[in-house]
């Protein structure tokens, strides 16, 4: 049940702390870019007055000369209230002993302003304090030189933050550029399932990785949340697996490319009795390592599964972060599977520029290059005021902005279609978000006891909602959950907005590690702190799956020969010439059973040889023949074999030497066995 008081309304206040005091004051954001600075006179090309604005220490602006006083003037592109001034000067020695400031609403027109002055450790830093005044244009006077030169490195105004608008996400166009926009009514919820594969042929990741991998999906969903949250929800669900995906079990469409497919998903889960089509979404990662004779075939895809459930999969080697790469893989394979919801649901996906100019629909990621210049057309204002119109076209900014823009760019109504065929309709968005990045967390493993890193978003507007306790109880155990962030650089890095703090002056995000176990049906959540009382329950299924080993034939030895044809032994083994056989009777229930998860059908030893499946009287085929050189060749029975045996008892495996065989062994057939096996995975 969630327990709030007005105390939490507080949170959309930004409560502006320094070292000489403090301002209750809603922060605005300006762009720089917005801001002209100007000055009495400038020393250098590398003191430019606009440096005052980059909020780096080492830059400045700097004045010729001291011999009268000097002057620095910001004009803001919108009248803005100063409650006060703080000056970072280079260094004590190029303060200036007088100062004046002056306040306009025209530039043309000044007023002095009484304040008082305050000069704060280390001796660089200048506070100015009074009435809180409204204008457009502030001037600085400077006089009497405590040095050579005057030198500023900064200019604050308390409630102002001089930094890059939200087109860095989602576009400044259309009053599309909000950081947080309100729900118009009830939204499409999905429910996602994030399949991660912690173990394949070629790589097996260890625990650090889903750490990282966690703080990429918290930043993802703080991203879906900022671009289209108030049309449509998403609900998380984790499955983690760590049995082995075989080489046979990812697809291979060219030699050695692999990529998992929608298929391999399906069937991997399916053995577990987990139905991927239950869910709206399935994005799945795997733990991958390039070598010789195994590549990855895409860097990540995405396609429709069964029941068209939309499927993006992506493999990933070691990394940490910042983890620039992943997040961008991971949201474009993802803006793939939002376009299979539109398409499915009968909205267009925009592929070619439309003749009229006029986009329906959602366009499509991979053709944002061709489409580039019709979205700038009817959004010429999109990467404003940061870059121009005719820059924007010149320079092909792609990626996430586009992105962003393409799910902003679709009415309400299309959101609400796609309900009517995927997920559900859910309540509007609410200030408060406080939810658990995962609702339900499935484990796949070996063995009875695994950790697990979660992680709970905490916003209010937006803006992160700091000094939560945090605690994860399961049975009698209790983990605390501590503050903590994930970086975002470059075109996917959002601005240090208050309405969406994402780790650069703080944390963004509480996550802990937590010691799950086989007996263990749930995680409870407890989310305490101002106004703030919020239990949630986390569903756990946890799956161990074992193998067990049932030796068919192992040299000489077997206990489930039921014919043989011209075989003999040597050596300890038993040796295939021509028209050699050797047909095994085996428990059906060794294929059939409740729990099994898959099987293999091991054969060991030297040369050429066969192997059937034999129903008496019925049928007799072959499902595989091949080459061994001392090696174990792993054989699966073709799908709907066992439906063939429904009501027995028994199945007939048989190994013979081929009359249709290779070359080399037409004349000298010959094949020497070692061991022949089944080995079942059987999961509880």
């Amino acid at each position: 049940m969630r327990k709030l008081t007005l105390a939490a309304a507080a949170l959309s206040l930004l409560l502006i702390v320094s070292c000489f005091g403090a301002y209750a004051q809603e922060v605005i954001y300006v762009s720089p870019r917005e801001v002209v600075v100007s000055a009495s006179d400038v020393l250098q090309l590398s003191t430019d007055p606009h440096n005052v604005l980059n909020q780096d220490r080492n830059s400045r602006w700097t004045s010729s000369n001291v011999d009268q006083p000097q002057w620095l003037e910001l004009s803001f592109p919108h009248e803005i209230v100063f409650p006060g001034l703080i000056i970072n000067w280079y260094s004590k020695n190029t303060r200036a002993g007088s100062v004046q400031l002056y306040l306009s609403l025209d530039g043309a027109e000044w007023t002095e302003v009484d304040f008082t002055r305050e000069n704060v450790s280390p001796g660089n830093i200048d506070q100015f304090t009074f009435p809180h005044q409204t204008a457009r244009h502030l001037r600085i006077v400077m006089a009497d030189p405590l040095g050579l030169a005057y030198s500023i490195s900064s200019v604050e105004i308390p409630g102002i933050e001089f930094d890059y608008p939200f087109y860095l996400q989602v576009g400044y166009g259309s009053g599309q550029g909000e950081a947080y926009l309100e729900s118009a009514g009830e939204r499409l919820g999905l429910d996602v399932l994030h399949v991660w594969y912690a173990n394949t042929f070629t790589r097996r990741w260890d625990l650090s990785q889903e750490y990282y991998l966690t703080k990429v999906m918290v930043n993802y969903r703080d991203w879906v949340e900022q671009v289209i949250g108030h049309n449509m929800d998403q609900t998380y669900h984790l499955l983690v697996s760590d049995e082995l995906l075989r080489r046979a079990e990812i697809s291979e469409p060219e030699p050695n490319s692999f990529w998992l497919a929608p298929g391999n998903a399906w069937q991997n889960l399916s053995k577990f009795k987990i139905s991927p089509s239950d869910y709206d979404l399935v994005w799945s990662v795997w733990a991958w390592e390039n070598r010789a004779d195994a590549n990855q075939m895409y860097g990540g895809a995405a396609q429709t599964g069964p029941n068209t459930t939309p499927f993006q999969s992506y493999s990933v080697g070691p990394f940490t972060e910042p983890a620039d790469g992943v997040f961008h893989l991971h949201a474009h394979e993802s803006q793939h599977t939002y376009e299979s919801l539109f398409y499915e649901s009968g909205i267009p996906v925009v592929s070619d520029p439309p003749e009229d100019g006029i986009i329906v629909g959602i366009t499509h990621a991979d053709r944002q290059p061709v489409l580039y210049s019709a979205i700038l057309e009817l959004e010429p204002d999109l990467f404003m005021p940061e870059v121009t119109y005719e820059e924007a076209k010149t320079m092909q900014l792609l990626g996430r902005v586009l992105d962003a823009w393409a799910l902003r760019y679709q009415p309400r109504e299309s959101y609400l279609k796609i309900a009517q065929r995927f997920g559900k309709l859910v309540p509007p968005r609410g200030d408060l978000i406080i939810e658990p990045l995962f609702a339900s967390v499935t484990i796949i493993t070996d063995t009875e006891q695994r950790d697990v890193y979660l992680a709970l978003r905490a916003r209010n507007r937006g803006l992160f909602v700091a000094d939560l306790k945090v605690t994860a109880r399961i049975g009698d155990r209790v983990y605390e959950f501590t503050e903590d962030s994930y970086q975002r650089t470059g075109d996917a890095r959002m601005p240090r907005q208050v309405r969406w703090s994402i780790g650069w002056d703080g944390h963004s995000y509480y996550g802990g590690w937590v010691s799950v176990t086989k007996g263990d049906t749930q995680i409870e959540l407890t989310v305490t702190g101002a106004g703030i009382e919020e239990v949630f329950v986390i569903p756990i299924n946890f799956i161990v799956f074992a193998e067990e080993e049932i030796v068919i034939q192992d040299g000489v030895e077997s206990d489930y020969i039921h014919n043989q044809v011209n075989v003999s032994q040597a050596d300890g083994r038993i040796k295939f010439g021509e028209g050699s056989s050797l047909e095994y009777e085996l428990p059906l229930s060794i294929f059939t059973r409740d729990d099994l998860a898959g099987y293999l059908l091991e054969i060991t030893g030297s040369g050429y040889i066969s192997l059937k499946v034999n129903l008496p009287g019925v049928f007799s085929s072959t499902v595989w023949s091949g080459e061994l050189n001392n090696e174990t060749a792993e054989v699966s029975l073709p799908k709907g074999t066992l439906k063939m045996f429904e009501g027995e008892e028994s199945i007939y495996l048989e190994l013979e030497m081929p009359k249709l065989r290779p070359r080399e062994y037409r004349n000298d057939p010959w094949f020497n066995l070692e061991k022949f096996a089944v080995t079942g995975k059987y999961h509880y």
